[in-house]
């Protein structure tokens, strides 16, 4: 029952906060729908890192050099860590959600 109430009571507010500060887009600004951060014309832009990419700090390679592959920083000196990856290349369409 409490579980219940406290489920109601949070879509309440949340109904609320969307029509008092409707949610809008990070990237630039326009309503989206609720729970959304991005509108679709932002998210097409955003792009996401795949392979080939340096098996330690996720560095995008142009080509494919084959598995276990390091860039040239990696094997300069190794880092701290095993594997890194970020959630998307830093360019001009993510640049505003990330700074």
């Amino acid at each position: 029952m409490n579980g219940d109430v406290s489920g109601g009571v949070r879509r309440l507010v949340g109904a609320v906060l969307d029509a008092v500060l409707p949610p809008r887009c990070l990237g630039c600004g326009n309503l989206v729908g609720s729970g959304g951060i991005l509108c679709s014309r932002c998210w097409e832009k955003i792009t996401f890192p795949g392979d080939p990419q340096c098996d330690t700090c996720g560095l995008p390679f142009e080509f494919d050099p084959g598995p276990g592959a390091l860039c040239g920083a990696c094997i300069g000196k190794k880092p701290a860590y095993d594997h890194a990856r970020a959630a998307m290349i830093y360019d001009d369409a993510s640049r505003g959600l990330v700074l």
